[in-house]
């Protein structure tokens, strides 16, 4: 655990724990917490294949939320499978159950967490697995806003679908909306995030892509870009002049 450097729980959750030991609900705690618990195992798991630090894993009543300290300019693949670490941790153990354990309550708590995980909603494991894919084929800043716009409409579509079950759970939908809400505010820190690592950093990349169009916002991961100014130049071209502190005035 040396990687992990801060492990905070929500008060919220604190009281969701309370509330349920008051109640009577101990073993169906227990086992939620032992289903959280391989969960974000799984994170942890490939996060320690591919060498990537954790700064902190947050828990929240509805599961943990791992950040990273990583650049945004690594292997797609790398994201995909952290990302899907947890959801995969959860099917064994959903195997494991089957097996062995034979426990109903255990088998009905993973199912239902696993369900909540792979929805394409911020900051669900869903929308991560979404944005990794998305990464690979489109443009890094149009991936983010398609990422966005797709975690709204999904986030409607739930909301929609649970008032018609008579199920909705307005704690669930208000930390999945304020989960977006946050994470469109730091659109603009990750793009000049990932233009300064490319800029600082002798990135080497397989793929190369010609644009016409004087855009670093074309860039994608897993690919250098060359611009056509008078002639073909490297990508750090257009970064150098977007990160010149000459033309900055103090």
């Amino acid at each position: 655990m040396k990687n992990i450097r801060k492990i905070k729980i929500n008060p919220f959750t604190y009281l969701i724990v309370l509330l349920m030991l008051f109640s009577g609900y101990k073993t169906i705690l227990m086992k939620i917490l032992l289903i959280f618990t391989v969960h974000e195992i799984g994170h942890f798991f490939f996060c320690r294949i591919f060498d990537i630090k954790i700064n902190k894993i947050t828990i929240y009543p509805f599961g943990g939320l791992i950040t990273l300290d990583s650049k945004i300019n690594k292997p797609i693949y790398k994201d995909f499978f952290i990302a899907i670490g947890g959801i995969l941790f959860q099917v064994l153990l959903e195997i494991i159950n089957m097996l062995f354990i034979k426990s109903n309550d255990i088998s009905y708590y993973n199912i239902l967490i696993l369900q909540l995980n792979i929805l394409p909603i911020i900051p669900m494991d869903g929308s991560k697995i979404l944005l990794s894919i998305f990464n690979r084929f489109i443009s890094y800043y149009k991936s983010l806003i398609i990422y966005e716009i797709t975690s709204l409409i999904f986030l409607i579509f739930l909301v929609v679908y649970t008032l018609f079950n008579s199920t909705i759970n307005i704690a669930l939908i208000s930390y999945l909306l304020v989960g977006i809400i946050s994470d469109i505010k730091l659109i603009s820190y990750r793009m000049k995030s990932f233009f300064l690592e490319r800029h600082i950093n002798n990135l080497s990349f397989k793929r190369k892509k010609y644009f016409k169009k004087n855009n670093i916002y074309l860039l994608k991961r897993e690919e250098q870009g060359f611009f056509l100014i008078n002639t073909w130049k490297n990508e750090k071209y257009l970064l150098s002049k977007k990160f010149d502190i000459s033309t900055y005035f103090w």
